[in-house]
């Protein structure tokens, strides 16, 4: 087994949790392996979630082979989609509430896998971002999330 598996031991749970978390029942929540990262509007509100580059690995060693843990630093991306035909402020609501309900979700899981050393970073912020088009003559909003995680090497392997 390698001693980071990114999908398996961090995109896949963090997934599952957001899934089984009452709070975005009804949402459609799904990894996006898309160049893009678009939800069409009629699968909002939703939530994907995808990775982000680059990558930092400090190779300084794996546990058998240095006294130094080797440590990986992995961003994910949470994008989170609204749509309402009304209005715009509707729309805020929305979008706003389940942005905090997933800013919510991760500082709740900051410690994210203990056993296999995965912890979201807390020296960067989640960074939010705002877009607006217009989609059929109502508004599209979108925010992003960077959840920022540091892996460490060796453990509960």
């Amino acid at each position: 087994m390698p001693v980071f598996n990114v999908f398996s031991d961090l995109i896949e749970p963090l997934g599952t949790g957001l899934q089984s978390d009452t709070r975005f029942a009804g949402l459609n929540i799904f990894y996006d392996r898309t160049e893009e990262r678009i939800v069409p509007r009629e699968n909002m509100p939703a939530i994907n979630y995808f990775l982000e580059t680059p990558w930092q690995d400090i190779a300084r060693g794996s546990v058998g082979a240095s006294l130094q843990t080797r440590r990986m630093y992995v961003t994910l991306g949470i994008g989170v989609w609204c749509y309402d035909a009304e209005s715009a402020a509707a729309l805020d609501a929305q979008l706003f509430a389940i942005s905090g309900d997933v800013a919510d979700f991760l500082r709740e899981h900051t410690e994210f896998n203990t056993t296999l050393g995965i912890y979201l970073r807390h020296d960067v912020p989640m960074t939010f971002d705002m877009d607006y088009s217009t989609d059929d003559g109502g508004p599209v909003g979108t925010h992003r999330i960077g959840a920022n995680f540091e892996i460490y090497s060796g453990l509960g392997r």
